[in-house]
């Protein structure tokens, strides 16, 4: 019997037993090249998705924002800007919230608790980790001999996130997507073998593997379509998990359940 094709597996892995047989027993090297396609057709559509909503946020939220940002000039390690000092850009979406402060005049000279982002003065930049809001890294500017920034260029900047966002992100979305069900697909073949061990017939830890690694379709699906449209699901994660592994289940039952003993009928004495 020929192999079935890597472009029905998407479907057939919801359901079909005589697939998962055939992953088990046919499919070598084969699970690996399935796995990869699988994660470029799911992360192109949510690239798309992604940069779609992006395009959205720069066109109708992003204006309110970068509109605020002056025409800011570093020479030779002394910032000034054209704007009357200090200087604020606040939260265009929550009132009363200072994202950052610009003072070359040295009124201001710390970064305090009312700055949420950060502060430009003279001759130094500081910044507010997002990791730990209490640590602040400080960058001296004296090693700048020229830069120019306003709010055209962090525009452009930004449009070209949009433009590029997809063929730049997507290489390393798809291999890091891929290595990590690579490594999850061992972790599951594991739960594999202690199935296994309760079955008569006992396969071999590369057919379990790829029974494995098949088992986690219907769920990256899932994922897929709870990404794309925005659902939430309570425990998400451990459904995800109860998903998979009756999915491996059901492949190893069927792995083990002979075609002739479907078929044939029992004979009587």
């Amino acid at each position: 019997m020929e192999s079935y094709s890597i472009f029905s597996a998407p479907f057939l892995s919801f359901f079909h037993k005589d697939f998962y047989r055939d992953v088990g027993e046919k499919w070598g090297g084969k699970i690996f090249g399935y796995l990869i396609l699988l994660q470029m057709f799911c992360w192109a559509l949510i690239l798309l998705h992604l940069q779609a909503g992006f395009s959205s946020w720069l066109k109708n939220e992003a204006p309110k924002l970068i509109n605020q940002i002056p025409h800011i000039s570093i020479v030779n390690g002394e910032a000034s800007t054209d704007v009357e000092q200090p200087y604020r850009i606040v939260d265009p979406f929550k009132k009363g919230r200072v994202l950052f402060v610009i003072d070359t005049t040295g009124s201001v000279t710390e970064l305090d608790d009312s700055m949420e982002m950060g502060l430009l003065t003279r001759d130094h930049l500081y910044f507010r980790q997002r990791s730990n809001l209490n640590e602040v890294r400080v960058y001296d500017l004296s090693k700048v001999d020229r830069f120019e920034l306003d709010a055209a260029k962090v525009s452009n900047w930004a449009d070209l996130i949009r433009k590029w966002m997809l063929l730049a992100f997507f290489p390393f979305a798809v291999l890091g997507a891929f290595l990590y069900r690579l490594f999850v697909g061992v972790l599951y073949a594991l739960f594999g073998l202690l199935i296994n061990a309760f079955l008569t017939e006992k396969s071999d830890f590369g057919q379990v593997y790829r029974v494995a690694i098949m088992a986690m379709t219907p769920v990256i699906l899932l994922k897929l379509v709870k990404i794309l449209t925005g659902v939430r699901i309570p425990m998400f994660w451990g459904i995800c998990f109860v998903i998979t592994l009756f999915y491996l289940a059901f492949g190893l039952f069927a792995l083990h359940t002979s075609p002739k003993s479907e078929t044939e009928p029992t004979a009587v004495a």
